[in-house]
């Protein structure tokens, strides 16, 4: 119940939900795995990883043991994503 009236309240009010269908401009969802993953490999490497997705994914194979293809492009690209929201939200 808490759930469904936060919803309904504030993402009603902000105008992400609107008319109770997903507004197009919504993001990819990723799992919590690789959110926290990312979060660890920047706070202990912190001027390893830039904005460039290539680099990203040969340093993420450098600094992890990941072995599928998969999620190791899944983190590179959300250290991109990271990086650049942390560069916007500097100034």
């Amino acid at each position: 119940m808490l759930v469904q009236g936060y919803f309904s309240q504030n993402l009603m009010n902000n105008g992400v939900v609107s008319e109770g269908k997903w507004r197009k401009t919504m993001g990819n969802i990723r799992p919590n795995y690789i959110k926290s993953l990312v979060v660890l490999l920047l706070e202990e490497y912190p001027d390893v990883f830039s904005t460039d997705f290539a680099q990203n994914k040969v340093n993420v194979t450098k600094y992890t043991n990941i072995e599928s293809k998969v999620i190791r492009n899944r983190v590179a690209g959300y250290l991109v994503r990271a990086l650049r929201v942390k560069a916007i939200r500097k100034k």
